[in-house]
């Protein structure tokens, strides 16, 4: 983040630019949806400070908080198998998609208090953002309609509050 070279010499400290980075980059909240997965990347003046990874579970068809890292999707192989799978789950999901997303926001809700978030950008599929805002009770600050799930969290943050 940059910042201005000033020195002062006086008394009581000269907190003026820390106060006006912190006006600018507050407590923010990053929600990147992509289908079954949801990623909350907690950040503050512009570092990341804690990362969250929800998945729905369709056995259950309740969401999961995912423990321990991301992990990389394994390779599928090739067969025709795969499409009519990838097919029957993207049907079930877009018919799906607005009750589960309501399942999920309250819990988006209440890590957005307990997190203290003064600024919420949601990230994902414009259909997607919209059936989560609906849901949620925070108000987001900003849609962007990018896909940046798989992305790293630092990119994440440098691409929807830098830009």
């Amino acid at each position: 983040m940059p910042v201005k070279t000033e020195f002062f010499w006086e008394e009581t400290p000269a907190l003026n630019q820390l106060k006006e980075i912190y006006n600018e980059f507050p407590k923010t909240g990053i929600i990147l949806t992509q289908k079954e997965q949801i990623k909350l990347i907690d950040a503050e003046l512009g570092t990341l400070n804690d990362t969250r990874l929800f998945e729905l579970d369709l056995d259950t068809q309740s969401w999961r908080l995912h423990q321990g890292p991301h992990a990389a999707q394994p390779s599928m192989g090739s067969g025709g198998a795969k499409s009519s799978k990838k097919d029957e789950f993207k049907e079930r999901f877009e018919a799906n998609r607005y009750r589960w997303y309501k399942s999920v926001a309250p819990k988006l809700d209440k890590l957005a208090k307990e997190y203290g978030w003064e600024r919420i950008y949601l990230v994902g599929d414009k259909e997607e953002l919209k059936d989560l805002q609906d849901n949620m009770n925070k108000e987001a600050d900003e849609m962007i309609n990018k896909n940046l799930l798989d992305h790293e969290e630092m990119h994440v943050i440098d691409e929807v509050i830098f830009n």
